[in-house]
C-alpha cells in the first residue's frame, strides 16, 4: 500500500511542476520586449530586435531600391499569427489578413499607425517610433 501511495505522491509532485514551468513559459512569451528598432539609414530601413524563446533575432535592412509600393495605415489591421511572437506589446513574425495576405510583422506599437511595404519578394509590416517623420523620409527616397 505505501509504494501506491508514494506513487501517487510523485505525480502529484510532477504534476504541480509542469504546471508551474508552463506558467512560467507563458508569462515569458506574454510579457517578452525584444528591444526592437526600426530606423531609417542613408539607403534603407533597418530593422533589430534580439529574438526571444523560439524566436530568432533579427538584424536586417530592407533597401529603398527595393520598395516597390507602400501602404499607410491610421490603424493597425486584424492580422492572425502563422509563425513568430504576437503577445500584449507586439506582433513580430509571419502574419496574415484578409486585406493584405502574408507578410513579415515588426509590430511593437499595437495602438499606433503602421506602414505596409512591398518589395518584389514580401510584404513588411511596420510601426515605426516617430511614424511621421519616417513617413516623410520614405516619401522623399521611395516616391509617392
Amino acid at each position: 500500500m505505501e509504494s501506491k501511495s508514494a506513487g501517487k505522491g510523485i505525480v502529484g509532485i510532477a504534476g504541480a511542476v509542469i504546471a508551474i514551468v508552463a506558467f512560467g513559459f507563458a508569462f515569458v512569451v506574454m510579457t517578452t520586449n525584444l528591444d526592437m528598432t526600426v530606423e531609417l539609414t542613408a539607403t534603407g530601413i533597418h530593422v533589430q530586435h534580439k529574438g526571444a524563446i523560439l524566436l530568432q533575432g533579427t538584424d536586417r535592412e530592407i533597401a529603398f531600391s527595393d520598395i516597390i509600393d507602400y501602404r499607410l495605415l491610421n490603424e493597425l489591421p486584424k492580422i492572425r499569427k502563422v509563425n513568430g511572437l504576437d503577445n500584449s506589446k507586439m506582433r513580430v513574425g509571419a502574419f496574415t489578413s484578409t486585406e493584405f495576405g502574408d507578410f513579415t510583422a515588426y509590430v511593437d506599437n499595437l495602438k499606433g499607425k503602421a506602414i505596409l511595404l512591398e518589395t518584389a519578394s514580401e510584404k513588411i509590416m511596420l510601426t515605426p517610433a516617430n511614424y511621421d517623420a519616417f513617413v516623410a523620409a520614405l516619401q522623399q527616397s521611395v516616391g509617392k
